[in-house]
């Protein structure tokens, strides 16, 4: 498992995130994020660039004025991508 730095301007948000954030969950993601820093990767698929897992995560750190963030590619289609 390879970890990369990326910038989150190349980050593409999932359009169809089963989950989604208040403004109250995502202050609390914004929180931990100030207090710990960025715990775990995003899960991106390749040639894409959407973001699998953690667009709540992507969301608060744009809000925070993060430019980067560790990012773990996977080659995943889109069929398998939303299972």
């Amino acid at each position: 498992m390879q970890i990369v730095r990326v910038p989150l301007k190349e980050l593409v948000p999932d359009d169809r995130n089963a989950r989604t954030h208040n403004k109250r969950n995502l202050q609390e993601i914004v929180r931990s994020l100030e207090a710990f820093g960025q715990h775990r990767a995003f899960v991106v698929q390749r040639g894409t660039n959407k973001v699998l897992i953690g667009n709540g995560m992507l969301e608060a750190m744009r809000q925070l004025g993060w430019t980067e963030a560790d990012v773990f590619y996977v080659d995943d289609d889109d069929e398998m991508a939303v299972r």
